[in-house]
């Protein structure tokens, strides 16, 4: 029997808590290249 979960299919965002750690533009702050820590700024995000 499939699970119903009252889920939706988009999350919306917040600024990150506790800031953004650097003031650079891009391509090396935050807009820019970001692989290894993305995932930590999404999860401050939501």
């Amino acid at each position: 029997r499939p699970l119903k979960l009252n889920l939706k299919p988009f999350f919306r965002l917040h600024p990150p808590r506790k800031g953004i750690k650097s003031k650079l533009h891009f391509p090396k702050g935050v807009l820019g290249d970001n692989k290894e820590k993305i995932n930590d700024l999404v999860l401050r995000m939501l």
